[in-house]
């Protein structure tokens, strides 16, 4: 019996050592082309394993040891990543894979990368108005056989094999072409897109004026902005079936068609709104559209915004009362810390409104309008403050000019500093970039002293702290700062030193904290404390959003009370400057439009918010052309929310903002999504090797991924979800022909990995 036992014992575990056998296999990828830069080519995972059964990234970290090229990369995740450049040739990669539960069961495998370095063909078009098409490709390869495969409206409809430098097509109707060609096992990235049927036809410009219909010498509702539109045929064919598209002007002048060359001028109408006059412009485009032998032309005109010259209106002005005699005395400041909520005629939904400015305006020419306002303290400390008179009810215009109403603000004693962290760049493998550390005294008195910490990720290294008298180290700095005010904002820059691949891939998260030393009894804390986690990338987006957390935000770590903090980005990338700017945001249905606070921002701005959506106006910015490696040219502003109760596991906010510069068209920044997890993951965000076309279109598109697509959810601009398609395939399409023509948001999930796409729908 006991010899038995023993036996068995000695067979159980001799087979756990076997079965808990981890292995990396050696790979061969697939030859990659480096004319471009490839990211997540192969995934060095997917033959290694343990147990005997495959790996999962979500369990095991991928460290690379050794690579024959420094731009070919493994990130943490397995994937590998050919840079920009590589020549061709073969190359090895030696990496390290380990468990995360047990770091010290480890394995080591080789990859094998085989490099070509085949370029696109150039490709030239021609066609007439009533004769098929043609395009002709040169750069082809020159010795041996060439296989050129062609794409129409992003659909691969042949391949043509030849030889040659050069090739010629004929017979193309109207539509959208792209070419890649493959020699000796190697295929070219595609081509630009080259178009038959002269889709860019048009050629115009819009003027406008403000009318006064009714003659009574008022800006009024339904008073007209009147356009003069110039529209000009640029090609040698007819442009038939015009018509207005987009914007919201109309016109019964629109020519049906034009010839070759021809000009036309037509009039248009805008009718003014409450929102414009309040506003105190008017900025207006128009889309228009057409048809040239058989295929679709389009042009936006747009104008400056037309100004109104409105002299009537109310100004709101919050003012410290230090003597408490409710009437702003010389030297009593102007107080900044709070909001502004205006309803017009009673109506149910007031429209909330902040200033970067020291006053809120707005204009009214209505003397049958009225306004209720009411002024509002931000945050811990508001229960301090007494607001007097607590409101203004049914006040109307009196006539010309600006009305002035004050509230008188008191306080009693209360103290809250706040810390927040914003990025200025992005960080890049081998290159600097910047955060900026603002900090603020929400309290009632001064801070007679404290101390400013930032500590950055310990990849990277301080380079450069603008504020003087800070105690730098290459890892942070300290800063001791006296007289802090009331309401009073002050700003630290810091510039660190990104190391260069493998110390930092792209994908990595850098992780920097800043903290503010509290004063005895601070009434909030949580806030004194502001972290930043940045992606690293290997591009630089103009403009964008991000939040301070992270991708991804562990549940059991976020306070209830803890806040999402936004920072939105902008940069004048054009030639002249940018006169206004415009940010449009709509918050999260999982986050509380009432706790929005604006906590900084680059320029003077003007807030306001009706229910959910808010827009950030920078009137009279003057932004010029940005200058590469200063702050000329750019702006941000920085906004905290906090979030419904009940946020759960699994939970994912999704957040992005349209950009107006002047009267261009809009600007949409990247989708920001922070989900909620039970732990921090190791896993990619984005979809490996996510393609969605044709884009635009007009009713299929195609998505594709090396991932398993789970869902995919259409949403409008204002972030309301219409559409939801559950998936089980790498290959999939959707029907979006029940869709308006405008701008939409693909999101695809595949497990935890989610990433959305824009795409238009005409």
């Amino acid at each position: 019996m006991i010899k038995n036992y023993l036996l068995s014992m000695v067979l159980l575990f001799s087979g756990l050592t076997t079965w808990a056998q981890l292995v990396a296999a050696d790979d061969t990828v697939p030859t990659v082309n480096s004319s471009t830069t490839q990211f997540g080519v192969y995934n060095v995972l997917n033959n290694d394993t343990w147990n005997g059964a495959p790996v999962s990234s979500s369990l095991f970290t991928v460290t690379q040891i050794s690579s024959s090229h420094p731009s070919i990369q493994v990130t943490q995740n397995g994937w590998v990543t050919v840079y920009q450049g590589v020549p061709a040739g073969s190359y090895t990669l030696t990496y390290q894979i380990c468990q995360n539960s047990n770091p010290g069961n480890c394995a080591t495998g080789t990859v094998t990368i085989n490099i070509c370095t085949l370029t696109a063909p150039f490709i030239v078009a021609e066609g007439g108005c009533n004769d098929p098409g043609s395009i002709t490709l040169y750069g082809l390869p020159e010795n041996g056989e060439w296989v050129v495969t062609v794409e129409y409206n992003n659909t691969v409809i042949g391949t043509y094999q030849g030889t040659g430098d050069s090739y010629t097509l004929s017979g193309l109707v109207p539509g959208a072409y792209r070419f890649r060609v493959a020699h000796n096992g190697c295929t070219s990235p595609y081509s630009i897109t080259e178009y038959i049927g002269f889709l860019d036809g048009f050629w115009g410009s819009m003027t406008g004026q403000y009318v006064d219909v009714n003659g009574d010498g008022v800006i009024n509702i339904g008073d007209e902005i009147q356009y003069d539109i110039e529209l000009m045929n640029m090609t040698e064919c007819d442009i038939t079936d015009i018509y207005i598209s987009g914007g919201m002007i109309e016109s019964a002048f629109v020519p049906g068609m034009l010839s070759p060359w021809q000009t036309v001028y037509f009039p248009a109408v805008y009718y003014i709104t409450q929102d414009d006059i309040n506003n105190g412009f008017v900025s207006q485009w128009a889309g228009i559209s057409g048809i040239i032998n058989g295929a679709s032309t389009y042009i936006k005109l747009f104008t400056d915004p037309i100004e109104l010259d409105i002299v009537s209106g109310f100004m709101f002005v919050a003012f410290v009362d230090d003597n408490m005699n409710g009437i702003q005395d010389p030297g009593e400041e102007n107080f900044s810390n709070g909001y502004f909520s205006y309803s017009i005629n009673n109506v149910s939904s007031p429209i909330i409104a902040a200033s970067g400015a020291d006053n809120f305006i707005l204009y009214e020419t209505d003397t049958n309008n009225t306004y209720d306002v009411v002024f509002s303290i931000y945050g811990a400390c508001n229960g301090a403050f007494t607001v007097t008179p607590g409101s203004y009810d049914d006040i109307s215009i009196q006539g010309m000019g600006i009305s002035t109403y004050h509230f008188a603000v008191t306080a009693t004693a209360c103290h809250d500093t706040a810390i927040f962290l914003s990025p200025l760049s992005n960080p890049r493998p081998n290159l600097t970039y910047s955060q900026l550390i603002t900090y603020v005294n929400y309290g009632t008195d001064p801070i007679a002293s404290g101390t400013i910490t930032f500590s950055a990720d310990p990849l990277v290294m301080v380079t450069n702290v603008s504020q003087s008298g800070a105690t730098t180290t290459s890892s942070g700095f300290t800063y001791n700062f006296t007289n802090l005010q009331p309401g009073e904002y002050r700003y630290i820059s810091v510039t660190m030193q990104v190391p260069n691949v493998p110390t930092v891939n792209i994908g990595d998260i850098l992780t920097g904290t800043a903290t503010i030393s509290a004063p005895s009894g601070d009434t909030n804390p949580s806030n004194n404390s502001s972290t930043r986690s940045d992606v690293v990338t290997n591009s630089y987006d103009p403009n964008d959003i991000s939040e301070n957390h992270g991708p991804e935000i562990v549940h059991s770590e976020f306070d209830a009370n803890e806040s999402l903090i936004y920072t939105v980005r902008f940069e004048n990338i054009g030639t002249a400057n940018a006169i206004d700017v415009m940010v449009l945001n709509t918050l999260h249905e999982r986050i509380n439009p009432g706790t929005l606070r604006i906590v900084t921002s680059s320029h003077p701005y003007v807030m306001q918010r009706t229910d959910d959506a808010f827009s950030m106006t920078f009137a009279g910015i003057e932004l010029p052309p940005s200058i590469e490696g200063t702050d000329i040219g750019k702006g941000y502003f920085i906004y905290e929310v906090k979030l419904h109760p009940g946020i759960q596991p699994g939970d994912v906010i999704t957040n992005q903002a349209e950009i107006i510069f002047d009267s261009n068209p809009s600007i949409f920044t990247n989708m920001w999504t922070t989900e909620f997890v039970t732990a921090l993951g190791t896993q990619q965000h984005s979809l490996a090797n996510l393609a969605v076309y044709p884009n635009p279109s007009t009713g299929m598109i195609t998505v594709r991924s090396e991932s398993t697509i789970e869902n995919i959810s259409v949403s409008d601009v204002m972030g309301k979800k219409i559409m939801t398609r559950n998936f089980s395939s790498d290959n999939v399409s959707i029907d979006i022909s029940d869709l308006s023509s405008g701008v939409y948001f693909l999101a695809v999930q595949s497990g935890r990995q989610m990433q959305t796409v824009r795409i238009v729908k005409q």
